[in-house]
């Protein structure tokens, strides 16, 4: 058995936190290394800062929805893979429902 001094310890304890907070910096994991990654549904995505918030860390936007034209251009200009739907809502609530991906499961 190795003796340890109460700073080496420290220290060390340091040091694992600094490289899991670089580790952290790319998608989620679960148990196992799993990504967990989910689809993302913006409602009243503005120009598409909660879609930049979600998208950096790790998951997919895949419906961002506003009813204002100007709106989901700007946010198609900024998140091109999402899917993109103007809609009045709740107004519009059956046209959303038709155009939401499938439940995930984690």
């Amino acid at each position: 058995m190795r003796t340890v001094t109460l700073a080496q310890f420290l220290c060390a304890a340091q040091e694992r936190q600094e490289e899991e907070a670089d580790a952290s910096s790319g998608p989620r994991t679960a148990l196992f290394g799993k990504p967990t990654s989910v689809p993302v549904v913006d409602l009243y995505c503005g120009v598409g800062g909660f879609s930049t918030g979600a998208a950096a860390a790790g998951h997919r936007v895949q419906l961002s929805v506003d009813s204002w034209d100007d709106a989901i251009a700007w946010h198609r200009r900024n998140h091109p893979d999402a899917e993109h739907l103007t809609a009045w809502l709740p107004k519009d609530e059956a046209l959303l429902v038709s155009r939401l991906p499938p439940p995930d499961t984690l």
